[in-house]
């Protein structure tokens, strides 16, 4: 018979950092959803932010940062202005359209299938003055 565990986490990145490694939060939702063989959809909510799969390794953290703020640039003169935060953030929604609002994993024997060197990534763009952002977790499939 078919399950579904759905989790609403509201998280903060730690000082100014851009990217957070979710692995171990994923794997316990999905341990604690019962789920053995299905999928698990990670989502965020958020236009300033996404998700990722990549090797958790600094240096290409800080590579991968590097590249989207070539891509888009903080002090650029943008037209988009965010009146209700009083600020310029169109830097933010730009990086996040070169990545993902939401990742589709599988899972095998209780478990999220990643390669040995995946880990899945939450981007923060736009943290400054946030107290938390939201990512829902749908685990579904079989117990």
């Amino acid at each position: 018979m078919s399950s579904v565990h759905t989790e609403r986490r509201q998280i903060k990145l730690p000082g100014d950092r851009s990217i957070l490694n979710i692995t171990p939060m994923i794997r316990e939702i999905v341990t604690r959803s019962g789920i053995k063989e299905g999928q698990v959809i990670i989502q965020t909510m958020h236009t300033t932010a996404a998700l990722g799969m990549q090797e958790y390794e600094e240096g290409l953290q800080g590579d991968i940062l590097k590249a989207l703020d070539r891509l888009a640039p903080g002090h650029e003169n943008y037209d988009h202005y965010d009146v209700e935060e009083g600020r310029e953030n169109a830097q933010a929604h730009i990086k996040a359209l070169f990545l993902n609002p939401s990742l589709l994993l599988i899972i095998q024997g209780g478990q999220v299938v990643l390669g040995p060197y995946q880990s899945i990534f939450f981007f923060d763009f736009d943290p400054e003055g946030r107290p938390f952002r939201t990512l829902i977790i749908q685990v579904c499939g079989e117990k």
